[in-house]
């Protein structure tokens, strides 16, 4: 399971560098297009935003798989020490993180369902509306298998103890 971790975590990695390299890309074009040849290309804010969103939301599933998220490192270091109880308190923390990701994860799906079954758009072009929240549902669908994940790991450890 680790392995597939792994290459999923390299393959989001490369996801989120094409994301930075092609906004550039635009940025650079619409700046060009703008301000050299008085062209506007007025899709690429809507298209920026999308991406921004893409990136922003996987990029955080990427730091959490990685442990790169902020937590209280006094006590996770006072108990380091104390194998099991390290082990206990990752659990408790890892069932709040299922618990708050998977209701994000449930509410932006039932979104991206909505603006499905309803047809909505966005309201500066005939984009489909689901688009956008559905970069964030990838991302807390990620965050919730990480969590799992990580509570299966440290059931183990705890176990073997």
């Amino acid at each position: 399971m680790s392995r597939v971790l792994k290459k999923l975590e390299t393959g989001s990695d490369q996801f989120l560098g094409m994301i930075g390299f092609v906004g550039i890309l635009v940025i650079t074009a619409n700046a060009f297009c703008r301000f050299v040849l008085r062209i506007s290309m007025a899709w690429s804010d809507e298209f920026l935003r999308t991406i921004m969103i893409y990136g922003y939301f996987i990029g955080a599933a990427v730091m959490f798989s990685q442990g790169g998220c902020m937590r209280l490192e006094i006590l996770d270091g006072a108990l380091k020490s104390r194998v099991t109880g390290y082990h206990i308190l990752n659990m408790v923390l890892e069932c709040i993180n299922i618990v708050f990701f998977g209701l994000m994860s449930y509410y932006a799906v039932q979104m991206v369902v909505q603006y499905i079954l309803g047809g909505t758009t966005q309201s500066t072009s005939s984009t489909p509306a689901w688009i956008l929240p559905f970069g964030c549902a990838i991302g807390m669908v990620i965050m919730t298998v990480v969590a799992v994940w990580n509570v299966i790991l440290h059931f183990s450890k705890v176990v073997k103890n």
